[in-house]
């Protein structure tokens, strides 16, 4: 695509996706990759209008959102309803990985898993629901607990292939005793210890479940193989205190991340990073999330340079800063976008930053901007960009307010038809 024809485009695309934008243009007319990150404490947390004040999580200081409906959930299974052997400990003595396994393979699909109301399950292992199809993990509020260190990709639960599952009412805890928005948190050894995984399942609900003090991501979508996941929803639910991320996209179509508690993230609060170039990550709704610390930004999305954008991130409150705050950079490969940012109480910072990047909202090599409506608080004193563009083709700004900022927008010289401020 020449470049006059992808300035069309992103135009195009930006009105088409963008179904709140007030008005669409068309006219005609970057930079680094992997680069430095600066760490930094997030900061102290600071309420926002209407809401509480929130940090690190775990101790109730973060209000929940209210529940939000889930529009198109997995079908439930028709079939029966099966429950864990009495042979099977209950009480978190005993490790009981290899026996929970047993069990769900014995259960056939269409079928209900209702653990032991309340109860916990130590697991050494990984528990893994693999190519399965109809099932309802129904947690009763059990625990699937670890207590020893374990292996680099010893998580709780896995979702690998398969359709239509739901889980619900459960919660994981990993071992991770330094988890949370510092960088004690992060150990490199141990980072892919995941609480909830799904690898290249279609139509998974993970709803009213908890996930805490993990090593690696409290939440993580990717593939299973080359297979991408497809349709995930993550809902009225509670993350906090993880070691890596706290909820990851590297390869998925469709991801809609809606009314839950993220908190005390030891890296970025939402990360898409997809690993190959042959890796997609589109259609992802994040909206009405309670969102507390984390060290580095509330949402990166850097990696390579795979097919990213459809990128709704709309009516979600921070209640306490992040490192710094939304970082989407491409240096090759094609343009990302669209994305939009609307309805967001946020607040900014610039603790942490990447590719010399000063602005708050960060996009660079992007086909589609729409930033509307959305309260964001900036550090008193440091005169930080609302919004910076590199190389990006399409961009409304309005309606915003953007308190203590300093310019509205800073675009440089390869960035085309933008509107705002």
């Amino acid at each position: 695509m020449n470049l006059s024809s992808r300035r069309r485009t992103a135009a195009a695309v930006a009105c088409a996706f963008v179904v709140f934008a007030t008005a669409c243009h068309d006219s005609g007319t970057g930079s680094g990759f992997p680069g430095t990150t600066t760490p930094g404490s997030p900061g102290t947390p600071v309420a926002m209008p209407g809401g509480t004040t929130g940090g690190a999580g775990g101790n109730g200081s973060i209000a929940p959102p209210a529940n939000a409906a889930v529009p198109s959930p997995p079908p439930l299974p028709t079939g029966a309803v099966a429950h864990p052997p009495a042979s099977i400990a209950a009480d978190c003595s005993a490790d009981v990985t290899d026996a929970l396994q047993s069990w769900v393979e014995s259960v056939p699909d269409n079928s209900t898993l209702q653990l032991g109301t309340n109860a916990c399950y130590r697991i050494e292992g990984t528990l893994v629901i693999e190519g399965r199809n109809r099932l309802l993990l129904d947690g009763e509020g059990a625990t699937l607990r670890a207590s020893g260190t374990g292996r680099r990709n010893r998580g709780q639960l896995s979702l690998k292939g398969g359709a239509d599952l739901t889980v619900r009412d459960l919660i994981v805890r990993g071992v991770n005793p330094h988890a949370g928005a510092s960088a004690a948190a992060y150990v490199p050894d141990l980072e892919a210890q995941h609480g909830f995984s799904v690898h290249g399942a279609t139509d998974v609900l993970l709803e009213h479940v908890q996930a805490y003090d993990t090593y690696g991501d409290l939440v993580y979508i990717g593939p299973d193989g080359n297979t991408p996941s497809h349709n995930v929803t993550v809902a009225n639910s509670v993350f906090e205190r993880s070691g890596r991320q706290g909820i990851s996209i590297t390869d998925a179509n469709g991801v809609t991340i809606t009314a839950n508690v993220i908190a005390g993230i030891a890296r970025s609060l939402i990360d898409i990073e997809p690993n190959f170039i042959r890796q997609t990550v589109r259609n992802v709704h994040i909206v009405g999330n309670v969102t507390g610390a984390a060290v580095n930004f509330w949402l990166a999305n850097k990696g390579a340079p795979a097919d990213i954008g459809e990128i709704v991130v709309s009516g979600n409150r921070m209640t306490a800063p992040t490192g710094g705050l939304v970082f989407v950079f491409a240096r090759k490969g094609p343009a990302r976008g669209p994305y939009a940012f609307d309805g967001n109480q946020m607040i900014a910072n610039d603790v942490v930053t990447d590719e010399d990047s000063s602005g708050a909202f960060y996009f660079a090599r992007v086909d589609g901007v729409t930033v509307r409506d959305n309260t964001v608080r900036f550090p008193a004193g440091k005169n930080m960009p609302a919004v910076e563009l590199h190389d990006v083709h399409g961009a409304q700004v309005s309606g915003n307010h953007f308190d203590g900022a300093g310019r509205g927008i800073l675009a440089d010289s390869q960035s085309a038809d933008v509107h705002g401020p």
